[in-house]
């Protein structure tokens, strides 16, 4: 049958409110009168749409990388982002299984699995949320640079503070109910005492910082410096370590504890 369009008079169509039947009338040659009326069927296109959600808040998350997999051959199908609201879309085929893969920095990714094969034929539209847990992990959270302290010194230096204020946004936009510890670290340069003394000082600072600009004491168990009995490599001092190798000791540590209410995190 000649597929009918606005300047083919000879057919006319019309589909049926079901959106899976209709009627085609033609008066072409070949038919068994001057009009003939044909009934057809025809199967919609398939889309799978979805939000992913945080599971500690239920926020809508953007900027989350979604592929879609065939399970069979394993081969990607497509790829997209989640919008400002968390969205997205994937056209689909029928009669087939698919695995979605969910990323994004501050959540680990996901898998979720389904299958087209029982979708009714007039289905146009399937759904599949994806809930993801977030990182464990504040720095990642916050999108914190490094916190940087003058030599000898635990004052909150101005570039601190704006790193200092992202944990603020996080403790209590995004995650109310979060609970952490503070930890400071120095290098391995210098004696145990000054280190200790130094890294105790910048705790108490960062500690303080926090609290004025509005984190609950309640929600900071403790704040401890360590100095440098807990390095994150192997350095010693200056003799065997670059400068960017005793950097790396030099570090604030917000491990978290909880970060929704009533269950404690656990690593």
């Amino acid at each position: 049958m000649i597929a009918p369009n606005k300047y083919d008079y000879n057919n006319r169509r019309k589909g049926l409110p079901n959106g899976l039947d209709g009627y085609v009338s033609s008066n072409r040659e070949g038919g068994m009168g001057s009009d003939d009326i044909y009934k057809f069927k025809f199967t919609p296109a398939l889309d799978v749409e979805g939000y992913v959600v945080d599971g500690v808040n239920n926020q809508m998350l953007d900027s989350v990388k979604v592929t879609l997999y065939d399970q069979v051959t394993n081969t990607l199908v497509a790829q997209t982002i989640t919008d400002e609201n968390g969205y997205y879309r994937f056209p689909v085929n029928r009669k087939t299984a698919y695995m979605i893969e969910a990323v994004r920095k501050t959540h680990p990714h996901k898998n979720v699995f389904f299958n087209t094969s029982a979708t009714p034929k007039a289905q146009k539209i399937m759904r599949q949320d994806i809930v993801l847990e977030p990182v464990l992990d504040l720095k990642l959270l916050a999108g914190l640079n490094k916190i940087y302290f003058d030599f000898n010194k635990s004052d909150i230096r101005p570039d601190a503070a704006r790193e200092l204020d992202k944990v603020v946004r996080v403790m209590n936009n995004t995650y109310p109910d979060m609970i952490i510890k503070l930890e400071a670290h120095t290098d391995p340069v210098g004696s145990h005492e000054y280190n200790d003394n130094l890294s105790e000082r910048r705790a108490k600072s960062t500690y303080e910082y926090l609290i004025e600009n509005g984190i609950s004491r309640d929600r900071i168990i403790s704040y401890k410096g360590f100095g440098k009995r807990i390095p994150i490599n192997k350095c010693t001092g200056k003799e065997d370590c670059t400068p960017e190798e005793l950097e790396l000791n030099r570090r604030t540590e917000f491990p978290i504890l909880q970060i929704k209410k009533g269950v404690l995190a656990s690593k």
